[in-house]
Protein backbone atom coordinates (compact mmCIF):
# COMPACT_ATOMS: atom_id res chain seq x y z
CA UNK A 1 0.00 0.00 0.00
CA UNK A 2 1.33 3.16 -1.12
CA UNK A 3 0.71 6.41 1.25
CA UNK A 4 1.14 9.78 -0.78
CA UNK A 5 2.02 13.27 0.33
CA UNK A 6 2.09 14.99 -3.17
CA UNK A 7 1.15 18.77 -4.53
CA UNK A 8 -2.19 18.59 -6.32
CA UNK A 9 -2.06 18.30 -10.33
CA UNK A 10 -4.67 18.23 -12.62
CA UNK A 11 -5.15 15.82 -15.44
CA UNK A 12 -7.47 15.07 -18.08
CA UNK A 13 -9.12 11.36 -17.30
CA UNK A 14 -10.10 11.47 -21.52
CA UNK A 15 -6.72 11.01 -22.28
CA UNK A 16 -6.11 7.44 -20.51
CA UNK A 17 -9.01 6.32 -22.43
CA UNK A 18 -8.05 7.19 -25.70
CA UNK A 19 -4.50 6.38 -25.45
CA UNK A 20 -3.91 3.97 -23.02
CA UNK A 21 -6.70 1.19 -23.58
CA UNK A 22 -7.71 -1.88 -25.89
CA UNK A 23 -10.59 -3.40 -25.86
CA UNK A 24 -11.58 -6.85 -26.91
CA UNK A 25 -12.43 -7.49 -30.44
CA UNK A 26 -15.77 -8.86 -31.41
CA UNK A 27 -14.34 -11.57 -32.99
CA UNK A 28 -12.60 -12.48 -29.79
CA UNK A 29 -15.60 -12.44 -27.65
CA UNK A 30 -16.43 -16.11 -28.20
CA UNK A 31 -13.51 -17.91 -27.28
CA UNK A 32 -13.59 -16.36 -24.34
CA UNK A 33 -15.76 -19.03 -22.08
CA UNK A 34 -13.17 -19.37 -18.80
CA UNK A 35 -11.86 -16.42 -16.97
CA UNK A 36 -9.10 -16.68 -13.90
CA UNK A 37 -7.58 -13.61 -11.90
CA UNK A 38 -4.36 -13.26 -10.19
CA UNK A 39 -3.20 -9.84 -7.91
CA UNK A 40 -0.70 -9.22 -5.45
CA UNK A 41 -1.69 -7.46 -2.18
CA UNK A 42 1.21 -4.77 -2.05
CA UNK A 43 0.55 -0.88 -0.70
CA UNK A 44 2.45 1.67 -0.78
CA UNK A 45 2.51 4.93 1.20
CA UNK A 46 3.91 8.14 -0.56
CA UNK A 47 4.95 11.19 0.83
CA UNK A 48 4.99 14.33 -2.34
CA UNK A 49 5.68 17.34 -0.36
CA UNK A 50 5.66 21.14 -1.57
CA UNK A 51 9.44 21.23 -1.51
CA UNK A 52 11.26 18.01 -3.24
CA UNK A 53 12.89 17.62 0.34
CA UNK A 54 9.50 16.64 1.61
CA UNK A 55 8.69 13.69 -0.92
CA UNK A 56 8.71 9.79 0.39
CA UNK A 57 7.93 6.43 -0.15
CA UNK A 58 7.45 3.81 1.70
CA UNK A 59 6.08 -0.26 0.65
CA UNK A 60 4.80 -2.68 3.00
CA UNK A 61 2.54 -6.14 2.54
CA UNK A 62 -1.11 -5.69 3.82
CA UNK A 63 -2.09 -9.28 2.86
CA UNK A 64 -4.96 -9.52 5.46
CA UNK A 65 -6.80 -6.64 3.29
CA UNK A 66 -7.61 -9.67 0.61
CA UNK A 67 -7.52 -7.30 -2.56
CA UNK A 68 -6.58 -10.02 -4.58
CA UNK A 69 -9.33 -12.46 -3.06
CA UNK A 70 -11.84 -9.59 -3.26
CA UNK A 71 -11.11 -8.97 -7.16
CA UNK A 72 -11.51 -12.92 -7.69
CA UNK A 73 -15.19 -12.92 -5.98
CA UNK A 74 -16.33 -9.24 -7.74
CA UNK A 75 -15.01 -10.86 -11.18
CA UNK A 76 -16.99 -14.18 -10.59
CA UNK A 77 -19.89 -12.29 -9.81
CA UNK A 78 -19.53 -9.57 -12.47
CA UNK A 79 -18.47 -12.53 -15.13
CA UNK A 80 -20.20 -15.37 -14.14
CA UNK A 81 -23.52 -14.95 -15.99
CA UNK A 82 -21.51 -14.80 -19.11
CA UNK A 83 -18.56 -17.04 -19.27
CA UNK A 84 -17.69 -20.01 -16.90
CA UNK A 85 -15.24 -18.39 -13.82
CA UNK A 86 -12.34 -20.18 -12.70
CA UNK A 87 -9.76 -18.94 -10.22
CA UNK A 88 -5.89 -20.14 -10.71
CA UNK A 89 -3.17 -21.02 -8.38
CA UNK A 90 -0.27 -19.55 -8.26
CA UNK A 91 2.42 -19.47 -5.77
CA UNK A 92 2.37 -15.65 -4.23
CA UNK A 93 5.83 -16.28 -3.12
CA UNK A 94 7.69 -16.84 -6.58
CA UNK A 95 5.37 -15.28 -8.91
CA UNK A 96 7.45 -12.76 -11.27
CA UNK A 97 4.79 -9.60 -10.72
CA UNK A 98 7.55 -7.45 -11.56
CA UNK A 99 7.60 -8.98 -15.02
CA UNK A 100 4.07 -9.32 -15.66
CA UNK A 101 3.53 -5.54 -14.98
CA UNK A 102 5.63 -3.71 -16.89
CA UNK A 103 6.22 -0.04 -14.65
CA UNK A 104 6.79 1.42 -18.41
CA UNK A 105 4.33 3.35 -20.47
CA UNK A 106 4.45 0.82 -22.99
CA UNK A 107 1.56 -1.06 -24.29
CA UNK A 108 0.85 -4.74 -23.00
CA UNK A 109 -0.26 -5.61 -26.06
CA UNK A 110 3.65 -5.18 -27.40
CA UNK A 111 5.53 -7.90 -28.78
CA UNK A 112 8.19 -7.69 -26.16
CA UNK A 113 5.81 -8.70 -23.28
CA UNK A 114 6.87 -11.64 -21.42
CA UNK A 115 3.55 -11.94 -19.02
CA UNK A 116 2.09 -15.03 -21.31
CA UNK A 117 4.97 -16.72 -20.54
CA UNK A 118 4.60 -16.13 -16.84
CA UNK A 119 1.24 -17.20 -16.82
CA UNK A 120 2.43 -20.25 -18.88
CA UNK A 121 5.09 -21.38 -16.48
CA UNK A 122 3.40 -20.76 -12.83
CA UNK A 123 -0.31 -20.42 -13.66
CA UNK A 124 -2.51 -23.26 -13.16
CA UNK A 125 -4.48 -24.79 -14.52
CA UNK A 126 -3.61 -24.72 -18.09
CA UNK A 127 -5.72 -24.84 -21.33
CA UNK A 128 -8.36 -22.34 -20.47
CA UNK A 129 -9.93 -19.91 -22.97
CA UNK A 130 -8.99 -17.00 -21.06
CA UNK A 131 -6.57 -15.46 -18.54
CA UNK A 132 -7.79 -12.20 -16.81
CA UNK A 133 -5.07 -10.62 -14.68
CA UNK A 134 -5.04 -7.60 -12.54
CA UNK A 135 -1.98 -5.69 -11.83
CA UNK A 136 -1.29 -2.34 -10.36
CA UNK A 137 -1.09 0.35 -12.67
CA UNK A 138 0.35 4.11 -12.15
CA UNK A 139 -0.49 8.01 -13.05
CA UNK A 140 0.95 11.28 -12.29
CA UNK A 141 -0.29 13.21 -9.08
CA UNK A 142 -1.31 16.69 -10.00
CA UNK A 143 0.93 19.08 -11.39
CA UNK A 144 3.44 17.03 -9.33
CA UNK A 145 6.60 15.63 -11.34
CA UNK A 146 5.79 12.04 -9.12
CA UNK A 147 4.06 9.20 -9.82
CA UNK A 148 1.86 7.22 -7.30
CA UNK A 149 1.18 3.32 -8.32
CA UNK A 150 -1.65 0.67 -7.74
CA UNK A 151 -3.19 0.88 -3.89
CA UNK A 152 -2.40 3.61 -1.49
CA UNK A 153 -2.95 7.10 -0.01
CA UNK A 154 -1.54 10.42 -0.94
CA UNK A 155 -0.93 13.19 1.21
CA UNK A 156 -0.46 15.93 -0.93
CA UNK A 157 0.68 19.22 0.57
CA UNK A 158 0.46 22.59 -0.81
CA UNK A 159 1.93 25.80 0.52
CA UNK A 160 -1.42 26.73 2.91
CA UNK A 161 -3.09 22.98 2.93
CA UNK A 162 -2.96 19.10 3.16
CA UNK A 163 -5.28 17.24 1.95
CA UNK A 164 -5.50 12.64 1.80
CA UNK A 165 -6.54 10.59 -1.56
CA UNK A 166 -7.22 7.62 -1.35
CA UNK A 167 -6.83 5.44 -4.58
CA UNK A 168 -6.72 1.97 -5.93
CA UNK A 169 -5.19 1.87 -9.52
CA UNK A 170 -5.20 -1.28 -11.49
CA UNK A 171 -5.22 -2.64 -14.79
CA UNK A 172 -7.27 -5.68 -16.53
CA UNK A 173 -5.37 -7.41 -19.05
CA UNK A 174 -6.47 -10.17 -20.87
CA UNK A 175 -4.09 -13.15 -22.40
CA UNK A 176 -5.57 -15.52 -24.77
CA UNK A 177 -5.45 -18.98 -23.33
CA UNK A 178 -3.94 -20.91 -26.43
CA UNK A 179 -0.80 -18.73 -27.40
CA UNK A 180 -0.75 -16.84 -23.97
CA UNK A 181 -0.67 -13.86 -26.04
CA UNK A 182 -1.84 -10.58 -24.79
CA UNK A 183 -5.52 -10.09 -26.79
CA UNK A 184 -6.55 -6.73 -24.47
CA UNK A 185 -6.07 -4.38 -21.61
CA UNK A 186 -8.04 -1.54 -19.78
CA UNK A 187 -6.40 0.89 -17.04
CA UNK A 188 -9.66 0.82 -13.80
CA UNK A 189 -12.29 3.48 -15.29
CA UNK A 190 -13.69 5.25 -12.68
CA UNK A 191 -17.45 6.34 -13.46
CA UNK A 192 -18.16 10.44 -13.47
CA UNK A 193 -14.74 11.66 -13.67
CA UNK A 194 -14.17 15.13 -14.99
CA UNK A 195 -10.95 16.64 -17.20
CA UNK A 196 -9.65 18.06 -14.06
CA UNK A 197 -9.32 14.89 -11.54
CA UNK A 198 -5.89 14.92 -8.92
CA UNK A 199 -6.00 10.84 -9.97
CA UNK A 200 -7.06 9.54 -13.18
CA UNK A 201 -8.81 6.36 -11.81
CA UNK A 202 -10.42 5.23 -9.19
CA UNK A 203 -9.97 7.34 -6.28
CA UNK A 204 -11.81 9.56 -3.65
CA UNK A 205 -10.54 12.34 -1.26
CA UNK A 206 -10.50 11.11 2.42
CA UNK A 207 -9.94 12.97 5.85
CA UNK A 208 -6.73 12.43 8.06
CA UNK A 209 -8.13 9.32 9.71
CA UNK A 210 -6.92 7.05 6.57
CA UNK A 211 -3.27 8.12 7.00
CA UNK A 212 -0.14 7.00 9.37
CA UNK A 213 3.06 8.31 9.30
CA UNK A 214 4.41 4.63 10.63
CA UNK A 215 2.33 2.55 7.94
CA UNK A 216 4.10 -0.51 9.51
CA UNK A 217 2.05 0.16 13.01
CA UNK A 218 -1.30 0.41 11.44
CA UNK A 219 -4.21 -0.22 13.89
CA UNK A 220 -6.47 -3.22 13.19
CA UNK A 221 -9.57 -0.34 12.59
CA UNK A 222 -7.37 1.76 9.79
CA UNK A 223 -6.65 -1.86 8.14
CA UNK A 224 -10.74 -2.30 8.08
CA UNK A 225 -11.44 1.11 7.41
CA UNK A 226 -9.13 0.94 4.47
CA UNK A 227 -10.22 -2.60 3.21
CA UNK A 228 -13.67 -1.36 3.31
CA UNK A 229 -12.78 1.88 1.21
CA UNK A 230 -10.48 -0.14 -1.22
CA UNK A 231 -13.49 -2.20 -1.80
CA UNK A 232 -15.85 0.83 -2.68
CA UNK A 233 -13.70 1.59 -5.26
CA UNK A 234 -13.08 -1.79 -6.96
CA UNK A 235 -16.68 -1.97 -6.72
CA UNK A 236 -17.28 1.56 -8.50
CA UNK A 237 -15.02 1.13 -10.94
CA UNK A 238 -14.45 -2.93 -12.12
CA UNK A 239 -18.03 -2.95 -14.04
CA UNK A 240 -17.07 0.04 -16.21
CA UNK A 241 -13.80 -1.28 -16.71
CA UNK A 242 -15.24 -4.63 -17.78
CA UNK A 243 -17.84 -3.30 -20.22
CA UNK A 244 -15.13 -0.97 -21.76
CA UNK A 245 -13.16 -4.00 -22.49
CA UNK A 246 -16.68 -5.63 -24.14
CA UNK A 247 -16.82 -8.27 -21.51
CA UNK A 248 -20.22 -7.03 -20.27
CA UNK A 249 -22.71 -5.51 -22.38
Amino acid sequence: MRFVNAALLSVAVAALAACAAQPIAPEKLTAIKTVVTTVGNDVEFQRVGYMAFGNGLKSIDISELKIAGFFVERLRKLLGGRYVVKQVAYDAKTFPQDVIWDRSDASPLSDAKPGGEVIRSHVSPQGLDAYIVVVPYFDGFGTTNQRIEGFGIVRGSSLFSVHFWLHALYQVVVYDGEYYEPIAYMPAVMPGQGFTEIIRGPAREVDESYWSDSPDSLSAEQKERLRKAFEDLIDRSLPETLRQLKLLP
